[in-house]
């Protein structure tokens, strides 16, 4: 009978216990490609925080942060107080909407159509002309749109001829519905082809033996769609409805800001127009307000997303009971 005596500190067969130095000393590399974007992040997403002391300060760049006087709330009460502010608070959350409702209702309904198209040519031909719209540079973009909404522009023309309103320059039109609408459509546009990818990824995941099986009960390409392919797809579609909920107010600012102009303030102008205004832009800017506005975006926009992912939980609780 043979004895096995067992060295103090030897390791079992089967079971690594490498430290954090062996495994550096081995994967040093993979620490290496970490280490850029993690700097990235830390230094344009995290250290930037310490700024938000700015939104309860006098700022003074000659006192910087630690040496501005303390005011408290004082600078969201004067915040609070301008009509610009609350104008530009309607127009987001106006425009967010709109955008919510459209730019999530057009990528999915595509994403469904598309799941339909047995011709995997066409499929494909209208997967990349959707798409194509999404690498256009948004300033290309909107110097596009500004030919085509001219008071001789294209689309102009064409809703002339069709509706027959007042030749104009619709980006010099100040009623409320008019810039919001723009702002979708473009939006809608650019977006719709990128935004489907998802989806149609999601949707080619469920059992074809699932939707042969309906067709042979009877089931037509609506009741599978209805029945089948949507309650498939709810969850994901839940999830991505909670991320846009929480990027509601983070709207397309260099759009607007290409595309808006002093006849439009009242209703293109949004918080993130608005914040920049008072940051880099007039005789004296005002960094302590600028940075008060984007506090209150950033609170109201993580309530938003609570409130949604409370809801989603709920749902997905009914759903599964």
């Amino acid at each position: 009978m043979s004895k096995v005596i067992a060295k103090k500190g030897a390791r079992s067969p089967g079971i690594n216990k490498k430290t954090w130095k062996e495994d550096l000393r081995k994967n040093w590399i993979v620490y290496v490609m970490f280490l850029l974007p993690f700097t990235f992040l830390f230094v344009f997403n995290y250290m930037p925080m310490a700024w938000l002391a700015m939104a309860f300060e006098d700022f003074s760049f000659r006192k910087g942060i630690l040496g501005s006087d303390w005011v408290g709330f004082a600078n969201f009460a004067r915040l609070f107080s301008l009509d610009q502010f609350w104008l530009a608070f309607r127009n987001t959350v106006c425009m967010a909407l709109i955008n919510l409702v459209f730019g999530f209702f057009f990528p999915l309904v595509l994403a469904l159509l598309l799941s339909e198209v047995r011709v995997k040519w066409f499929r494909r031909g209208v997967q990349t002309i959707s798409f194509l719209p999404y690498f256009i540079s948004t300033v290309v973009v909107c110097m596009m749109f500004k030919l085509f909404l001219d008071k001789d522009g294209i689309i102009t023309e064409l809703l002339v001829a069709i509706f027959h309103i007042t030749p104009q320059n619709l980006l010099t039109n100040g009623d409320i519905p008019v810039f919001w609408l723009i702002n979708a459509f473009i939006e809608v546009w650019q977006k719709t082809g990128y935004s489907s990818i998802m989806f149609v990824a999601v949707l080619s995941n469920i059992d074809n033996s699932i939707m042969e099986a309906a067709a042979i009960d009877g089931a037509n390409r609506w009741d599978r769609l209805v029945k089948i392919k949507l309650p498939a797809i709810m969850p994901f579609v839940l999830t991505m409805l909670t991320l846009n909920v929480g990027l509601i107010f983070m709207q397309g600012f260099d759009k607007i800001l290409l595309l808006y102009n002093s006849d439009i303030y009242s209703v293109a102008d949004c918080m993130q127009t608005f914040t920049y205004r008072y940051s880099f832009t007039g005789a004296k800017p005002d960094y302590a307000l600028s940075t008060a506005a984007g506090l209150f975006q950033s609170v109201i926009a993580t309530v938003l997303m609570l409130i949604s992912n409370y809801m989603q939980a709920g749902l997905q609780k009914k759903n599964a009971a």
